[in-house]
């Protein structure tokens, strides 16, 4: 184990607490508002997977 980790072993969300949820909702919302309301051809299932990876 290092005694000074890196810059990056914190995951960056963590200081944020509670409210990184308050910037991933917005997203989150009009990703699936899009899905949901778009056309048969025009539906992208990547914004929605992105979502999934991000909160996951």
């Amino acid at each position: 184990m290092a005694s000074r980790p890196g810059v990056l072993t914190e995951w960056p969300w963590s200081p944020l607490g509670g409210y990184k949820y308050l910037l991933v909702a917005p997203l989150a919302m009009a990703s699936i508002h899009s899905y949901v309301t778009a056309e048969e051809e025009e539906k992208d299932l990547a914004r929605l997977l992105i979502i999934a990876l991000t909160l996951w």
